[in-house]
């Protein structure tokens, strides 16, 4: 995690969720989710759902390809306790999941407007929630 996004400030939000977003790209490709679950909270049910798909994919020797994402920050506001509400607008590339027995799905890409709560911890944010 870069050191800016290590901040529990209004900048350290910002960074921290483009740094969110590149670690979710990466378990995708990789079906790697080790580094995802370090960055979310395990109340985030959105979290856990994203992560739950990748490792199912994982699971039956499947892969994904495309869906890179990219986030823009939108609007930050601080909440109680040094947490922060982010609003970003997440743009993806088209997407194909293939997994063997179940075929492959595909998703044209484009655009989302998420909802997020970043939750702080000693060594940076947790994302406490999200919300498509």
């Amino acid at each position: 995690m870069p050191e800016a996004a290590k901040a529990h400030t209004k900048a350290g939000a910002k960074a921290f969720i483009v740094y969110y977003w590149q670690v979710v790209d990466y378990a995708q490709r990789t079906l790697a989710t080790e580094d995802l679950v370090a960055v979310s909270s395990p109340e985030c049910a959105g979290c856990i759902g994203g992560i739950r798909s990748i490792r199912h994919v994982a699971s039956t020797g499947g892969s994904i390809t495309g869906g890179s994402p990219t986030a823009t920050v939108k609007r930050v506001w601080p909440l109680n306790g040094g947490a922060f509400q982010v609003d970003a607008e997440v743009m993806s590339t088209p997407e194909t999941i293939l997994s063997p027995g179940s075929g492959s799905k595909h998703f044209p890409g484009g655009r989302a407007v998420v909802h997020l709560t970043l939750d702080p911890t000693p060594t940076g944010w947790v994302v406490g929630d999200l919300d498509v």
